[in-house]
């Protein structure tokens, strides 16, 4: 029903935005399990080596894996069955690699500075040990 869960609103989104690839409510006719299960979704075979969202609404709660479709199967790891949905990445959606994400910090060569620092602590160790011996000298 579709007000069961709100939380899981992103999937009827995707759904109106014409994002979604296929929808499916998994669950046993019969027995139980426990623990993770393997899910695999079937998806057309133009979808292979793309990286797509693997939508799962669990008990209200939302959980996505962004994953990478091989061999025509969109494949994640879940504690439960209910709805699933393999939604492609909209165009506003970057996909995170290596190659995207900004390195940060300085990179260059630090000894330069080092040098510069090393200089001015010498520097001002010459004008104490100088300041001292003139002290002792007029006092001493």
């Amino acid at each position: 029903e579709k007000g069961s869960c709100k939380v899981c609103d992103d999937i009827r989104a995707r759904q109106d935005k014409g994002e979604l690839i296929v929808l499916y409510d998994i669950g046993l006719s019969s027995g139980s399990y426990t623990g993770d299960l393997d899910v695999e979704i079937p998806v057309e075979d133009k979808y292979n080596g793309q990286t797509v969202f693997l939508i799962h609404c669990k008990e209200k709660v939302q959980e996505n894996r962004t994953i990478k479709v091989e061999n025509g199967m969109a494949k994640g790891t879940f504690s439960s069955l209910s709805p699933f949905a393999v939604a492609a990445q909209s165009s506003g959606t970057i996909a995170i690699n290596d190659s995207t994400i900004p390195q940060t910090g300085d990179a260059a060569n630090q000894l330069p500075r080092l040098l510069i620092m090393l200089a001015a602590l010498a520097g001002c160790t010459s004008l104490l040990l100088y300041r001292n011996r003139r002290c002792t000298k007029r006092h001493g």
